[in-house]
């Protein structure tokens, strides 16, 4: 995976012209699982990242339906089979926007697994699925290798929300299954410090977290 530089760029459509394009510039920052040469690579069957986000102003972006910013986990599946072995990207994300949140599972950038949106209104007044800070959880990955094929599995645990605080509690939202039978499967990361973000955001300021 190669991150372009800055710059314009065209897009060549083949086939139907019926569609409707658009091009965003935004800054990308994120927690990634890096392995291969050169760094000590480690595999497991599961990862959490821990956000913390004590404030947020969020401007609007252009070309974006509403303003908002997305928060990513985001690691690297290894699915074995005979002397065959695929990999995938997978994501875990808290999405904000237009004022609301919720948590949704990706893989491979472009295929949709599931989200857990669901926001709820009582006279006028928001009691489930508005963003406020500070907030707080966990963004979790884990995979299941079983005689039918392997389970990707994208869940949270909301710690608090403004100022309510909540006990941890795991919601597995979404999962996906490769159905390749008795197929072994696990996360390979290499645990290189640094500065870290987990984030993939636009039109957002003042966002801390840890």
């Amino acid at each position: 995976m190669v991150s372009p530089g800055p710059g314009s760029y065209g897009l060549l459509v083949c086939g139907n012209t019926g569609i409707a394009y658009r091009v965003l510039n935004y800054t990308a920052m994120g927690i990634a699982a890096y392995y291969g040469p050169g760094y000590s690579n480690i595999t497991t069957d599961s990862v959490l990242g821990f956000f913390n986000i004590t404030n947020a102003y969020i401007e609007s972006s252009t070309g974006s339906a509403a303003p908002g910013f997305s928060l990513q986990l985001n690691a690297y599946v290894v699915i074995k089979y005979g002397d065959n072995y695929i990999i995938h990207w997978v994501q875990d994300a808290l999405v904000v926007i237009g004022g609301q949140y919720w948590f949704q599972g990706e893989m491979d950038v472009v295929n949709y697994i599931g989200s857990s949106r669901n926001v709820i209104y009582e006279q006028g007044r928001c009691v489930l699925g508005c963003f406020e800070t500070p907030m707080a959880g966990l963004l979790i990955i884990s995979v299941n290798s079983t005689g039918y094929g392997v389970v990707i599995n994208f869940g949270y645990a909301l710690l608090q929300l403004g100022n309510e605080t909540f006990t941890p509690r795991i919601d597995w939202f979404a999962h996906e299954l490769i159905p390749i039978p008795n197929a072994t499967a696990y996360i390979v990361t290499s645990p290189h410090r640094g500065t870290l973000w987990l984030a993939h955001g636009y039109g957002i300021r003042n966002r801390r977290t840890r």
